[in-house]
């Protein structure tokens, strides 16, 4: 039995080239990346708190670089494509 090549969908990979044109390179890091995965969980994938959580998160780290500097720029939208490429990357990869 030969294995079978990760391939996304002509749809995924759609997806995941408009969620990349549509997120600034120096918006989001790993370490918020990590932090994303998890508030996605702890509130069953309520995106209006997990972008609260999100801002909370870039003043407490003090990022002050790139468009994270502007206050509550992380919104709604944007934390639920980011989790949609991220969800994406991962799904190609395993």
């Amino acid at each position: 039995m030969s294995a079978v090549p990760n391939m996304l969908s002509d749809a995924d990979d759609f997806q995941l080239r408009r969620a990349k044109k549509m997120l600034p390179e120096d918006e989001w890091t790993r370490e918020l990346d990590f932090f994303l995965a998890e508030t996605v969980i702890r509130n069953c994938f309520n995106f209006d708190l997990i972008a609260i959580e999100i801002n909370q998160e870039v003043k407490r780290l003090g990022y002050d670089h790139g468009v994270a500097a502007n206050s509550n720029i992380f919104t709604t939208e944007k934390c639920r494509i980011r989790w949609s490429y991220i969800h994406l990357k991962v799904s190609f990869l395993s």
